[in-house]
């Protein structure tokens, strides 16, 4: 269902923060097909990569979804590395780029 701009278009708007969505241009939303998981996160979570335009600005948003049954006490690491790995991606994409607004949604 992700794919469809529509469909991912609402579920951004509903889930993202207000200083997000209002300047979201949701016909800019494209679902990627990279990841940024490594081997071992994908044996419990799954990834969906997004970009668009925020304030007229290439931005990321990252949906990515866990398969545990237990609290995980390290979960804000992990969603940082995550983070840092779409940052990692877009700086040897561009280097000599500002870093783009990144937004990862658990």
């Amino acid at each position: 269902m992700m794919q469809y701009q529509g469909f991912s278009a609402a579920f951004f708007d509903v889930h993202l923060p207000d200083k997000w969505s209002c300047h979201l241009e949701a016909d800019s939303l494209t679902l990627s097909n990279e990841t940024h998981l490594d081997k071992q996160l994908q044996k419990t979570m799954s990834d969906l990569v997004f970009t668009c335009r925020i304030k007229g600005q290439t931005s990321y948003l990252c949906l990515l979804v866990e398969h545990q049954s237990t609290p995980d006490k390290m979960m804000a690491f992990r969603m940082m590395d995550y983070v840092f790995g779409v940052l990692r991606s877009a700086l040897k994409r561009h280097p000599d780029r500002p870093l783009p607004p990144v937004y990862g949604l658990l």
